[in-house]
């Protein structure tokens, strides 16, 4: 958890879900073709949210770390757990993010992900109210005084948009020192490079170990560039963010 003035935020990660009632706590992710499903019940003042990676069916095994890449088990489990803390199941509201078209050549996973929210929630009888997912826009960090996040048109880069590479080669500019980079399970070696180029600029990075990727694909090629650090089990990135953050704020690494 980071502390910014009187938000308290809360990062998922892939695989992962989070019920809160704090009214102060802001729950983020990063997404490409992962979803991310935000439920809440508004009168219990209880919300949360999960980030998946692939849609799965009730065929699918669930056993072991396996179940947390699949939207069918995170869903459950975000529900069940609005449940726990007092929320209704007829109050409850959703909104849905994520679901990009990252790689332009293969079948599109964002969006085969994005119709499994809606539908599941559709069966759930659970209302979405918002949404913003599918794209195939770029996203990159500018403004040196007021960095913000904006999507640009352009054309793709190692035949993926939006492209990993493009966001950090923007992270690496702007942040230099000032940031930390993540590269997490994917094919391909989308990233790697520009994760490279963030390592070059002072910025600290890591990278998902094999073990626990689904496809080891970017971040071995980053691991084999020397863009990573350390390569760490899933569970692990998170702390390990808050520790380099706070070592760096300190001035004690």
């Amino acid at each position: 958890m980071i502390t910014e003035g009187a938000a308290r935020r809360v990062h998922i990660i892939q695989g992962e879900y989070k019920v809160l009632s704090d009214p102060d706590a802001v729950l983020s992710t990063i997404l490409g073709s992962c979803v991310a499903a935000c439920l809440r019940d508004p009168v219990a003042g209880v919300g949360g949210m999960n980030h998946f990676l692939l849609p799965g069916t009730g065929n699918t095994p669930m056993t072991g770390g396996d179940a947390t890449r699949y939207g069918v088990h995170l869903m459950e489990l975000l529900i069940n757990g609005l449940l726990k803390q007092g929320a209704r199941r007829d109050r409850l509201e959703a909104k849905i993010f994520g679901g990009a078209k990252t790689i332009s050549t293969f079948s599109n996973v964002g969006e085969q992900n994005a119709a499994f929210a809606v539908q599941f929630l559709r069966d759930e009888g659970i209302p979405v109210v918002g949404s913003s997912t599918g794209g195939e826009r770029h996203l990159q960090v500018s403004g040196a005084s007021a960095p913000s996040c904006r999507l640009v048109d352009r054309a793709p880069v190692n035949g993926h948009r939006p492209s990993v590479d493009v966001l950090f080669d923007s992270v690496a500019e702007l942040a230099g020192r000032n940031a930390v980079g993540v590269i997490l399970t994917g094919m391909g070696r989308d990233g790697a490079a520009g994760l490279l180029k963030m390592r070059h600029a002072g910025a600290r990075t890591l990278g998902q170990n094999e073990k626990t990727c689904v496809v080891y694909g970017m971040p071995r090629v980053a691991h084999e560039l020397g863009a990573v650090e350390q390569q760490l089990p899933l569970s692990a990135i998170g702390e390990e963010i808050l520790k380099m953050t706070a070592a760096r704020k300190e001035g004690t690494e």
